[in-house]
């Protein structure tokens, strides 16, 4: 069943251009290390001749690595402050250097204070056309509405019929499997 959500959700997210921000609830953050894998590769890979990842590209390499210059994931066990807001937000408005897109991983969003919420809502509003922002929350309700209302929901990784037919409603598309 993995293979298949992968697979509807890949095409989901990658059919015309994927939407520029994602909401994950997800408590623990080892879960980006194991199952985000693959689909955040697929993000940075540069050979999008197959929906999979190539695993040769220098992207892929570097992501391998975990040196590349295109994820942005500060791993902080403290809440985003607004200075690390406009740092990640520095980071995502700048050309990618190898991917055709930068991809800033926002670890505990749900434990910012307004503040932070506020600064991150700016580049919500208007996201560069080659940055994804995926937001990681526990408690996904504790974030602004307006933070909610301008990210696609990820229900529990969309593994199952029931989330990936939330996550078509939500981007207003339509995918068959």
């Amino acid at each position: 069943m993995f293979d298949e959500a992968f697979s509807r959700l890949n095409r989901l997210t990658f059919g015309n251009r994927p939407h520029g921000a994602y909401l994950c609830p997800i408590a623990d953050l080892n879960q980006v290390e194991s199952e985000w894998q693959k689909w955040l590769q697929l993000w940075l890979c540069i050979d999008k001749s197959t929906n999979d990842t190539c695993g040769v590209c220098r992207s892929c390499q570097l992501f391998k690595s975990s040196n590349h210059p295109d994820l942005y994931f500060p791993n902080e066990d403290a809440p985003l402050t607004v200075d690390g807001v406009r740092e990640g937000i520095a980071f995502i408005m700048k050309s990618p250097v190898f991917a055709s897109r930068r991809v800033w991983i926002v670890a505990h969003s749900d434990r910012m204070n307004r503040a932070a919420m506020n600064a991150l809502l700016k580049i919500l509003e208007e996201p560069p056309s080659n940055g994804i922002l995926l937001l990681l929350a526990a408690h996904p309700h504790s974030l602004l509405p307006t933070i909610r209302s301008r990210c696609l929901f990820l229900d529990d990784w969309a593994r199952d019929d029931a989330s990936i037919e939330r996550l078509k409603e939500q981007a207003g598309v339509s995918i068959e499997a």
